[in-house]
């Protein structure tokens, strides 16, 4: 479940009517894996939800959703049934919580202070929540994400596969790999599991541009 997308996982081209660019090289895959945990009549959570971006309106859609961003230009987006909130993931602090909280290809943007936002997500999510991510690599690397989440009792769901095959999602442009990863809070996991142990150590170098 937890490691890098390949190009032979399923991928969407088209969201709620808006075709996906071609230079969203990584958002078919990305957003054809977060579908798979939307739940009709839940509440969520799209962080980073941005103004083009169609995944909001998904979710909208099936759920109670709420759209967290800093571009206030979210505001003048009309007819939507999305909830938009202009803060970031330090600042917002609802009196309710979220079935699930979907973060594409946003946090390896905002790293700074990451235990304090990882703190505040696991505060905003459910008992039974899971936060869906997908994140470039190696901007932030997945060891370095489940070791702050550990701090802050969130545990990934499975253990984290850092196999990079060759048909690995890949921008040679961007020298980058995609991932995701799927967490949830530590006291839902099987207590006989040694959860420290998990292998999250990326063993394998990351491709790079050939210069």
């Amino acid at each position: 479940m937890n490691r890098f997308f390949t190009t032979e996982d399923k991928k969407v081209d088209e969201v709620e009517g808006f075709k996906l660019p071609n230079t969203w090289w990584s958002r078919p895959y990305e957003y054809a894996f977060a579908m798979d945990f939307v739940v009709d009549g839940e509440v969520v959570l799209d962080v980073g939800c941005g103004i083009e971006h169609p995944f909001k309106n998904y979710l909208a859609n099936k759920c109670k959703t709420v759209g967290l961003d800093l571009d206030r230009r979210v505001l003048e987006i009309k007819n939507s049934k999305v909830e938009f909130v202009v803060q970031n993931i330090l600042s917002y602090k609802p009196d309710f919580k979220f079935d699930k909280i979907f973060i594409i290809s946003t946090l390896e943007h905002t790293t700074d202070y990451l235990e304090e936002k990882l703190e505040n997500l696991k505060n905003m999510l459910k008992e039974d929540g899971k936060i869906i991510l997908t994140v470039d690599y190696p901007t932030l690397k997945p060891e370095k994400l489940i070791e702050y989440a550990k701090k802050v009792k969130l545990m990934p769901t499975s253990d984290f596969n850092d196999t990079i095959n060759e048909n690995a999602l890949y921008h040679s442009s961007y020298n980058l790999n995609v991932y995701n990863l799927i967490l949830e809070h530590e006291k839902n996991q099987d207590k006989s599991l040694n959860l420290n142990d998990r292998k999250t150590k990326i063993e394998k170098p990351h491709k790079t541009k050939e210069r």
